[in-house]
């Protein structure tokens, strides 16, 4: 096993499902952290779903920085970017919803593991 760590930046493209136009996205800050994609159980779904996660790595135990991507899939690789599609799952006005969003993913720095 390594001991370092890749933190990467990721933009979310989407705003409630809605696809956000490009003079919007020039306005946005990159949130970063680091990149798990994993299976996970998803309880409300009765089944598993490759997940994706932006965790804050500097707490214990690592927290979400973005609501999770649930049902991801990469559509996209470059060496210098990966987008990932799948849906949020997000608390609105009492209730979950569940909107479409596309993860652009960008490689940060690479450093020493605590």
């Amino acid at each position: 096993m390594s001991d370092t760590q890749l933190s990467v930046d990721v933009l979310r493209l989407r705003d409630e499902g809605w696809l956000l136009p490009r003079f919007r996205l020039a306005f946005l800050r990159p949130v970063r952290g680091q990149l798990v994609v994993r299976e996970e159980a998803v309880a409300d779904l009765n089944r598993h779903a490759l997940t994706a996660r932006l965790l804050d790595g500097s707490v214990a135990p690592p927290t979400d920085l973005l609501p999770p991507l649930v049902d991801v899939v990469l559509r996209h690789m470059t060496p210098n970017e990966w987008v990932f599609t799948g849906f949020e799952r997000i608390e609105k006005l009492d209730r979950q919803m569940d909107y479409a969003q596309t993860w652009l993913v960008m490689p940060g720095e690479v450093r020493a593991a605590p």
